[in-house]
């Protein structure tokens, strides 16, 4: 290479070119401009509180609900059904309303659906045990064909790489339930190896999934909803840098494997030891994330929508700046 460039010095100015170039694309990269409102779909999401399927609610109330989502382009409602219990069911008595709730939402809203979201900490159940995990699919059928749910909404925390017997709940789950219905997972943020390293060491929590892992995910459902927050970090422009990177890194690893990408935005403001609600908020979540989606590295063809959590924490501020910024 040196005979093209005649001199030592030239090279050496091309080597250094290169290489700001290439910290500027991956650091900062072209950008397309575009508004938030430019990538909403209308298939946005929100978790929703428990209280509307234990206790009875009136059609005004739910048709207010109704509007307020529909107003906002949510068409995924992650309804709480309940934690998962440690034999792997969920009682019916903790969703005595859930049918007469799902009915008169889709009075008001034929197009929305409503998925069964089914928690638990991952520590609280063993998946390793076939009849737990048959019954936990058993538990979303019931969901689905019973009670009426258009799917199931899988939160178990944490989930780490090499929970393969997770993996095959959600391949039982699918035999349950059918092909045309909804299989929906929360996940904790994605992160390349390497990068999820450095970052793991910087802010001495070790929180991640990797590419690989999303991969098995994707291929075993319909939806991943990252949970992009309680990262512990405390700057606005960190955790906007790391949404927009998040867009990116997620939407190229799942690039054709048909599962849509939702991006979790927090709406409360509970101060804790990993959350920090003066950084991490719908405000910096929104900008980091439609940085994301305007940069030229990012696929977006898998990017569903955002998802806000949750429907009870979303302040009529809150909701005013999403309309604004998305």
């Amino acid at each position: 290479m040196m005979f093209f460039f005649k001199s030592r010095g030239r090279f050496l100015l091309f080597v250094l070119a290169l290489i700001l170039f290439l910290c500027w694309y991956f650091a900062i990269g072209p950008s397309s401009g575009k508004p938030g409102n430019f990538y909403n779909k209308g298939e946005n999401a929100v978790w929703l509180e428990h209280e509307w399927v234990d206790r009875f609610k009136t059609p005004e109330q739910i048709q207010s609900l109704v509007t307020r989502l529909s107003s906002a382009g949510m068409r995924f409602v992650y309804v709480h059904v309940g934690p998962i219990e440690s034999d792997g069911g969920i009682s019916p008595q903790r969703y005595p309303f859930a049918n007469d709730f799902l009915k008169k939402a889709r009075s008001f809203d034929s197009r929305m659906q409503f998925l069964a979201w089914m928690g638990q900490i991952r520590g609280k159940l063993k998946f390793q045990d076939a009849g737990i995990r048959s019954r936990i699919a058993e538990t979303a059928q019931v969901l689905v064909d019973g009670v009426g749910f258009d799917g199931v909404h899988y939160d178990i925390e944490p989930l780490l790489d090499e929970d393969t017997d997770f993996l095959t709940l959600l391949e039982e789950t699918r035999t349950k339930i059918g092909e045309s219905r909804t299989i929906s997972v929360a996940l904790r943020e994605m992160i390349p190896y390497f990068t999820g390293k450095i970052l793991s060491y910087v802010l001495d929590v070790d929180v991640f999934n990797h590419p690989d892992f999303y991969q098995k995910i994707a291929k075993r459902s319909d939806q991943i909803v990252i949970m992009t927050y309680e990262n512990t970090i405390r700057k606005a422009w960190i955790y906007r840098y790391f949404l927009k990177n998040e867009v990116i890194w997620v939407s190229r690893a799942l690039a054709q494997t048909g599962a849509k990408i939702f991006i979790g935005l927090p709406t409360y403001d509970a101060l804790s030891d990993t959350f920090y609600p003066e950084a991490e908020n719908i405000e910096n979540g929104l900008l980091g994330l439609i940085d994301g989606l305007n940069s030229w590295r990012t696929d977006e063809e898998n990017f569903g929508g955002v998802a806000l959590f949750r429907f009870g924490t979303t302040s009529p501020e809150e909701w005013e700046m999403y309309e604004k910024l998305f």
